[in-house]
């Protein structure tokens, strides 16, 4: 069951800059709350907007509001486009809940929709948008991200995500699975991280804490950007260093290296008895490698 509370208000004009194909926007925000489908999947196809994406396991049903905006040649024809334009949230055959905003007419550069939906759970979900921030919190099952232009935030997320965007930071915060994260420019920061990783950055720093227990590996890469990875007690095996500019550094309070090959630049250490392989390498910029002890009783 779906309940549409559509334009709580207010439209607005606004002047573009000259050039442009349409010239005029109206705004209105679309609110749809839909009856919720235990652990079924979430897709979110946007354009030009931030989508955030909350669940909370106190809600009971499925609360999708957007920002709509059209553009017009005239604030008439905006406005016409924009009566026409809905926030589509409907069920597919698998149950995946579908979200998307309808463009009257289809969609025009300069349309776009900005999406915060707060769900009770959803076991595996796929969110992207051409142009926008992208926040994912308490969702489950595989996660897949993508924004050609924004920052990615993904919180206390239960099993793998994989994240591209090509300009904007990215932000990982008690990921229990696999994470692969890729941005063309922005830094890439990742906290509690209880899976592999493998992170890329053209042109950010990277830093990446694995959760104590996490055993690895890791693929750390940047072509402009320090790089700082720290490890727990249950991480193992090989890790290479390279960086053409700047220096290689290892912290291991616990003395758990075993070998340890290290020039100034580059090199390579074993930590304790494992066969798998990590890497981590800037073009630009120094690499940081700590491995922690554990914590002490009570702490």
């Amino acid at each position: 069951m779906f309940t549409r509370i559509a334009c709580l208000g207010l439209v607005t004009c606004l002047s573009l800059l000259a050039g442009c194909s349409s010239a005029i926007k109206a705004s209105q925000t679309q609110t749809v709350v839909a009856s919720h489908v235990d652990h079924a999947p979430l897709l979110v196809d946007n354009r030009n907007g931030a989508v955030s994406v909350t669940a909370d396991a106190a809600a009971t049903s499925v609360h999708v509001t957007a920002e709509i905006t059209c553009t017009g040649l005239t604030f008439a024809e905006a406005q016409e486009r924009l009566g026409a334009t809905i926030l589509s949230v409907e069920r597919a055959a698998d149950q995946t809940l579908v979200v998307k905003p309808v463009f009257a007419g289809g969609a025009r550069g300069n349309d776009s929709a900005s999406i915060t939906i707060t769900i009770p759970n959803a076991r595996g979900a796929m969110i992207t948008t051409s142009n926008g921030s992208i926040d994912a919190k308490g969702l489950v099952g595989t996660l897949t991200l993508a924004s050609s232009n924004g920052r990615v935030q993904v919180e206390r997320h239960n099993g793998d995500v994989s994240i591209d965007t090509s300009n904007g930071r990215i932000e990982l915060v008690a990921i229990s699975g696999t994470v692969r994260a890729e941005t063309s420019n922005g830094r890439i920061n990742g906290a509690d991280l209880g899976g592999p990783v493998t992170a890329r950055s053209s042109n950010g720093g990277i830093t990446i804490a694995l959760s104590l227990a996490q055993r690895g590996p890791m693929h750390l890469h940047t072509s402009n950007g320090a790089i700082d990875a720290t490890v727990g007690p249950g991480f193992a095996g090989r890790v290479a260093f390279d960086t053409s500019n700047g220096r290689v550094s290892v912290h291991d309070a616990a003395n758990r290296v075993s070998i340890r090959e290290i020039d100034k630049n580059d090199g390579w250490i074993v930590v304790g008895e494992d066969a798998s392989s990590s890497q981590v390498e800037t073009s630009n910029g120094r690499i940081t490698f700590t491995i922690a002890s554990a914590p002490a009783p009570g702490a």
